[in-house]
């Protein structure tokens, strides 16, 4: 079956979410470039219109999971209570991190291979680097206390992690 005209930005999103559900169901390692096309429902000449191959579909994917989750993050405003607007960041970031995700970050993570797993090593230094910035911006105004922030960082996306795979898990 044909997949229906679509513009180039449309189609190349057709694609990353045909993609992610796809390394999300069969892993990163079991997934070939003809599993994308089946669920996309496109032509192999189109995959390779938008990658050269599976490593950059998945990089996309990755990349997707991304500016979700930039987009799920506003600014703290201090002219309002810092608390709630770091709850409701958290609750949308939550909201991000749906089943397919879940399985694609922390369940097929091990079966990568070296390719594989430099993407994802690139998802979580991009992750950390944002939090480092949210986190030397709280120092500068006086939110967060002076000291080294990227352990911190770690720890903090160590604690978001953890409880949502562990939800994922009982889910």
């Amino acid at each position: 079956m044909r997949a229906p005209p679509l513009p180039p930005e449309d189609r190349h999103l057709l694609l990353v979410q045909a993609s992610h559900r796809v390394f999300s169901r069969k892993g990163y390692y079991a997934a070939s470039v003809a599993d994308i096309l089946t669920e996309a429902g496109v032509a192999r000449g189109t995959f390779y219109n938008y990658f050269e191959g599976k490593r950059e579909a998945f990089r996309a994917v990755l990349d997707a999971v991304m500016d979700r989750v930039v987009q799920g993050v506003t600014p703290i405003s201090l002219e309002e209570p810092v608390p709630p607007q770091l709850q409701e960041n958290l609750r949308r970031l939550l909201l991000v991190l749906d089943e397919d995700t879940c399985r694609l970050l922390f369940a097929e993570a091990p079966g990568l291979d070296a390719e594989g797993q430099a993407a994802l090593l690139d998802f979580y230094q991009g992750a950390t680097a944002r939090i480092v910035r949210a986190l030397r911006t709280g120092q500068a105004i006086g939110l967060v206390r002076s000291g080294p922030v990227e352990p911190l960082a770690w720890c903090l996306l160590g604690a978001l992690k953890e409880p949502v795979f562990q939800a994922w898990l009982s889910g």
